[in-house]
């Protein structure tokens, strides 16, 4: 009988893929039936991918007999340019279509523009199953493992709500409105009904995916390991520095360690930094969403700066071209120069802003004044990188730079793990959320009825 439910997440998830408009992702499938029917993660996962997959392929291959009658002309040329690109057989083209997939967007676009240009489509799909398997990993396993553990021992079976999708198409296939609420569980017993949270879904306000303890873990989980990947990145960062200053590492391995560690530091620290919203109390999280917004422009600069450095500027200095590219190469004062700047310099701007939100006691005391510390060296980072007498003596005055960032990042994952445990063992213990009162206490869940 499983085997029945198994071809039915197959086809399901090929068929989702395999239509030309938007309709729920292929997780959804994936998710209802591993609840529905109490199905194994891994068999669902890998065979929901590969339908998603063959789905996708499918698609792109008899859109180009559709896209005259479904799709403007103007967008039509648009996505044909867009598919030539797709038709280079390089490592460029393979890891923008990992990227893409790993991303929270629709691959219509994507497959829709492989089909119009009539490229290969076979060569992206297996940049497209690793991504496509990852990011829906992440749905498949989480959702389902909290839904079930939410469920007490003589909780009722659960019952699914399968809510109608209501949309308006036109004859040329394009989806004006849609508003619909797919696969969405409903728990009906008595721990739920107790519980504080609520996660909802559009117009379903009733259902329940998380309850709030199981939420506040979650978001330490990934406050935690965003954390520990951001000072481990900074590491590998600050010991590559060290070594090209110490002429043992030359280019391009110098600029490719420096640049790549670097390039892996900004996104787990965003998340990191975001996490810290999300655990601070209502009557702080002014200070944490400043710290989100400098975090975020921090990102900004510095991925456009380092993603043109290792994907431009290193190939083309390797073929001894690099005067076609002078302009872009990070130099003293130059334009991607100032781009490195200002992401280090917003860097410490987030840490000097999340400062009031952090306690002066406990090991929130710690992360503070590892804070504190970091803010202070930012003034320091100021001089060296505008200073007009740029030398190798002026840049040690940003060494100490190399131990408070990496602390700093440390300290605040530290914190989340310890955070995570109690919330550990209040989600173990179906323990309702500690609702704090005292305006004192920056990471405390405030009510709104008490201000």
């Amino acid at each position: 009988m499983d085997l029945f439910f198994y071809l039915l997440v197959f086809l399901a998830s090929l068929l989702v893929d395999l239509v030309p408009l938007i309709g729920p992702p292929a997780w959804t499938i994936m998710v209802f039936f591993q609840i529905k029917f109490d199905l194994d993660i891994w068999p669902v996962l890998v065979i929901g991918v590969i339908g998603s997959a063959l789905g996708r392929y499918f698609y792109s291959q008899y859109i180009p007999y559709f896209s005259n009658r479904l799709i403007k002309p103007s967008k039509n040329t648009d996505l044909q340019f867009v598919g030539q690109k797709l038709s280079h057989k390089n490592w460029k083209v393979y890891g923008f279509v990992l990227l893409y997939t790993l991303m929270p967007l629709p691959s219509t676009p994507l497959f829709t523009a492989a089909g119009i240009a009539r490229v290969r489509t076979i060569m992206i799909i297996p940049s497209f199953i690793a991504g496509k398997f990852i990011s829906d990993a992440v749905p498949s396993i989480t959702i389902p493992i909290k839904a079930r553990s939410n469920r007490s021992a003589n909780s009722l079976k659960p019952i699914f709500d399968l809510k109608k999708s209501r949309y308006t198409v036109t004859w040329k296939g394009s989806l004006e409105k849609i508003n619909w609420t797919l696969f969405i569980p409903n728990w009906y017993h008595a721990q739920m009904i107790q519980s504080h949270g609520k996660m909802n879904f559009g117009n379903n306000p009733g259902c329940h995916f998380f309850n709030q303890p199981a939420m506040n873990l979650l978001i330490n989980k990934i406050g935690f390991w965003s954390g520990l990947i951001a000072f481990a990145a900074t590491l590998v960062y600050c010991v590559a520095q060290l070594l090209q200053l110490y002429g043992i590492l030359t280019f391009p391995w110098d600029e490719k360690l420096i640049y790549g560690s670097s390039l892996c530091i900004f996104l787990p620290f965003l998340l990191e930094i975001i996490a810290l919203h999300y655990v601070t109390g209502d009557n702080r999280k002014f200070w944490t969403h400043i710290a989100v917004v400098f975090a975020t422009i921090y990102a900004i600069y510095v991925t456009a700066n380092y993603v043109v450095q290792l994907a431009t500027v290193i190939p083309t200095a390797q073929k001894g071209l690099i005067n076609e590219v002078k302009i872009l190469q990070q130099t003293p004062h130059s334009m991607f120069w100032n781009f490195d700047a200002l992401g280090y310099i917003f860097m410490g701007l987030a840490t000097l802003a999340a400062i009031p939100a952090l306690d002066k006691y406990g090991f929130q005391k710690w992360v503070r004044l590892s804070f504190i510390a970091n803010a202070s060296v930012t003034p320091l980072i100021t001089i060296v990188y505008f200073s007009n007498d740029y030398s190798y003596d002026l840049l040690m005055l940003g060494l100490p730079w190399i131990v408070t960032a990496p602390a700093s990042m440390l300290m605040l994952a530290l914190m989340f793990r310890k955070k995570g445990n109690t919330e550990k063992v209040r989600f173990e213990n179906n323990e309702p959320t500690e609702l704090k009162t005292r305006p004192s206490r920056g990471l405390s869940r405030i009510p709104d009825s008490n201000w």
